[in-house]
């Protein structure tokens, strides 16, 4: 006879992925001030990475992505300087 239980996934573990995934994340950090403030500055930084890739050809991805690279490239020099 052989046990099935041993070789299916338990539903449990995989009922709810994305909350998991969250709550993951959220142990990274030490209080919920430190999470605001990385989600805070995160936010206005993805804004320049994430592009609308279905919206657009690949040349004018590559273009926008160059551009967002050369933007954060200019504003850590600024903030190193």
């Amino acid at each position: 006879k052989c046990e099935r239980s041993l070789t299916l996934p338990n539903r449990t573990e995989y009922s709810d992925p994305p909350k998991r995934k969250r709550e993951k994340i959220t142990v990274r950090f030490k209080s919920a001030r430190q999470a605001q403030r990385f989600v805070c500055g995160h936010d206005q930084v993805s804004i320049l990475f994430r592009q609308r890739r279905f919206q657009l050809s690949a040349a004018s991805y590559r273009h926008a992505r160059a551009d967002a690279v050369g933007l954060w490239t200019d504003y850590a020099m600024e903030m190193a300087a």
